[in-house]
């Protein structure tokens, strides 16, 4: 398991030799440098463990430039070892930056950020295949095979839509297979962002019309005494609590964390939901990306 840097600054009188990089390195007495004779190597002990080691360097001319290419190995590929890498990759970092940043570092090879991502993106792919399966299964159960166009909000039909449109095919092309379109961070909208069931106010007002009287109380609460009231009730022209509450779930933007999972989910709320779903995101981007990731990023996912 390897890393490599690129350490580059503008030549002047200070660092302008592999000795005097070597040396910037040594402040800190957790790094010596040393040369095996046995095996003819070059090795870095940090923290009493050995690291293989190779440094090249180059001045540009061009821009009065000096660059340190410096690789770190160490035997092994496992978790013990990621775990010295990154800690040395720390410790480096922290040298320079504790010495002025005389250096630009740039890491042009990276197995710790390999080895987490190896391990992580199984785990990610298998989650977010997961809640495909969850997603599709209930809402054919609870709305039926047209979910898609009464039980999604908007913004999630619009992300599927594009993605669907960059793929070059149509709505109709795919079927049943919509959530396939759907990418990682889509699927967390489909829970957290707000729609309505209705939203043409001419329906609203229309239905509003058609009630002669208001009952505040619900159905079940009280029989009104007086005679009209009660005639309008049987006819169904009395606007009653409970209708008033139907017509709200219909109208009021929710979204289908509140509307259906609220009380089947261990998960507290949409706002922990949407926290946790974006923080997972994030870290997939960076290892479907090759970005850094180290340990805790791994352990947070």
């Amino acid at each position: 398991m390897k890393m490599e840097y690129i350490f580059i600054k503008q030549k002047d009188e200070y660092c302008v030799s592999q000795e005097m990089f070597r040396n910037f390195l040594c402040v800190n007495k957790r790094i010596e440098f040393k040369n095996e004779e046995d095996n003819k190597s070059d090795i870095i002990i940090f923290d009493g463990q050995k690291l293989e080691y190779g440094l090249e360097s180059t001045e540009v001319e061009k821009s009065n430039e000096m660059i340190f290419h410096l690789m770190v190995e160490v035997q092994g590929d496992g978790e013990a070892q990621a775990g010295i890498l990154e800690h040395f990759d720390f410790l480096i970092k922290e040298i320079n930056e504790k010495n002025g940043t005389q250096f630009a570092i740039n890491t042009v090879w990276n197995d710790v950020s390999s080895y987490y991502g190896k391990k992580l993106y199984p785990d990610i792919s298998k989650v977010e295949n997961m809640l495909r399966k969850i997603i599709y299964l209930f809402m054919l159960k609870t709305v039926g095979s047209k979910w898609i166009d009464v039980g999604t909000p908007e913004k999630f039909q619009i992300s599927i839509n594009n993605v669907i449109e960059k793929n070059n095919k149509t709505k109709n092309d795919i079927n049943a297979e919509w959530l396939t379109y759907a990418d990682f961070i889509t699927l967390g909208y489909f829970f957290t962002a707000p729609y309505s069931m209705k939203t043409d106010l001419k329906v609203l007002f229309k239905e509003l019309k058609q009630y002669e009287s208001f009952d505040a109380l619900s159905d079940g609460e009280k029989q009104a005494d007086d005679e009209v009231k009660k005639e309008n009730k049987e006819k169904g022209k009395v606007l009653t609590a409970d209708v008033i509450r139907k017509m709200s779930d219909e109208y009021e933007p929710k979204n289908n964390w509140d509307r259906y999972f609220s009380d089947k989910l261990s998960v507290k709320g949409p706002n922990k939901f949407s926290k946790d779903w974006g923080s997972l995101y994030d870290i997939r981007n960076k290892v479907a990306h090759g970005k850094p990731i180290n340990k805790a990023d791994f352990k947070k996912a």
